[in-house]
């Protein structure tokens, strides 16, 4: 199968694992740096010379919304870049400029920007429903029976959105910090306990056994700080 630009074509999803292999030795390639004389003439030949209109727009958005862009992947040095068209494994700019999308949304477009199939499917749906009823549509079933047929440890699904569930969702939260800042406590507790203790186990001198045991202690101190950090983020 000819590579289109998109994840799947007749059905055909590209072969994983050897998309994957390809990725793991680009990886275990080694790093070149960039010489800061040659970033700033490529910075003025191509981003000062060629994106033009992508710096008058994040100039004009700035005055609207802080930084210029509404999430942070969308930052760049030295300024964003603003995409018109996202289609397959390809991106293009306000100024017509092309670029391989390796972002792809951060993740959620999967299946690469923009493919025929999906597409066409959601023009369909909004021409013969449209973009939401306010009550139940069968592809609210279709959908949670799907994600229960691949997921097996999925037996029920129901996604929560809308702003009614939001009671709901905050109680979640709430209990998910809880939980993640006890569980700081606790594991900060028995690391302080085991500051002193567990560096004699090993062969080595008496001031390193200090050190090791007040490192020991930073950490233990500042566990339910992390734990709290951890939780606002997936709150």
């Amino acid at each position: 199968m000819a590579y289109n630009g998109y994840a799947i074509d007749a059905d055909h999803y590209l072969d994983a694992d050897e998309i994957t292999k390809k990725l793991d030795a680009l990886i275990r390639q080694p790093i070149y740096t960039i010489r800061k004389k040659d970033l700033e003439e490529y910075e003025q030949n191509y981003f000062y010379a060629k994106c033009l209109k992508s710096k008058e727009m994040i100039e004009k958005a700035k005055n609207v919304i802080p930084g210029g862009v509404q999430h942070n992947l969308a930052f760049n040095y030295p300024f964003p870049i603003v995409v018109t068209k996202a289609s397959g494994c390809k991106l293009t700019d306000i100024d017509g400029n092309e670029y391989y999308d390796l972002l792809q949304a951060g993740g959620p477009t999967v299946l690469a920007s923009n493919p025929p199939a999906v597409r066409e499917q959601v023009i369909d749906l909004l021409n013969t429903c449209g973009p939401s009823t306010g009550l139940f549509h069968e592809f609210e079933y279709k959908l949670a029976k799907k994600i229960s047929d691949c997921v097996p440890s999925v037996e029920m699904f129901r996604m929560l959105g809308s702003g009614s569930d939001e009671p709901t969702v905050r109680d979640a939260n709430r209990k998910l910090m809880v939980v993640s800042v006890a569980s700081g406590v606790l594991f900060g507790g028995l690391m302080a306990a085991f500051a002193f203790p567990f560096p004699r186990i090993y062969n080595t001198t008496e001031d390193v056994r200090q050190l090791a045991a007040c490192l020991i202690l930073v950490g233990a101190v500042t566990m339910p700080l992390y734990s709290f950090n951890n939780a606002t983020y997936f709150t």
